[in-house]
């Protein structure tokens, strides 16, 4: 769970580069009807935690880091019954002005390109969700689909199974018969 300073109003945008060189701290909760995406998986009332810091290295250099928590209903890909996500989704992005300055930014760090001043924080929030989410939604545990399988696969018994060369093994017989 995160702990952190009280929780405040977030705005609709933000400033990543104001934060970062204020040493800003956002957080509070978003909710998860206010995205595109996000809402056809969400229940009502839900929300996004959010804690965003901005912060300065070493190097003088601007990063936003930030936490979000959130639960999604997503379906089982298994059973196809409904199935709780549960995300803690950890980031910490230096911040640079175009793609051109990727370039220069060291091994294993991430970027995030904030080319203009501000940013929309639903679609920010969103797309750090939709990164985190699995590729297949699957529950732990689900055996629906084995006892499924089990139960409708009909048995070989009583299918008269045919080689492939068994026409052909019938006329070699009747050719070596006078």
């Amino acid at each position: 769970m995160m702990r952190h300073p009280a929780a405040e109003q977030l705005p609709k945008h933000i400033e990543p580069w104001t934060i970062a060189r204020s040493r800003k701290i956002l957080k509070g909760s978003f909710p998860l009807m206010q995205t595109q995406e996000l809402r056809q998986w969400a229940e009502k009332g839900k929300n996004i935690e959010v804690y965003l810091e901005g912060y300065l290295d070493q190097q003088h250099r601007a990063h936003l880091k930030g936490q979000l928590q959130l639960t999604l209903s997503l379906q089982c890909q298994r059973c196809l019954e409904p199935m709780p996500w549960n995300a803690d989704i950890r980031f910490d992005y230096l911040l640079i002005h175009n793609e051109s300055q990727e370039q220069q930014v060291e091994y294993g760090s991430e970027t995030l390109i904030c080319a203009e001043d501000d940013m929309d924080l639903a679609w920010f929030l969103e797309e750090e969700v939709l990164l985190a989410m699995p590729m297949i939604a699957k529950h732990d545990n689900c055996t629906m689909l084995i006892n499924t399988v089990s139960e409708t696969t009909p048995s070989d018994e009583g299918i008269k199974k045919e080689t492939p060369f068994a026409q052909l093994k019938t006329l070699m017989n009747k050719k070596e018969q006078p």
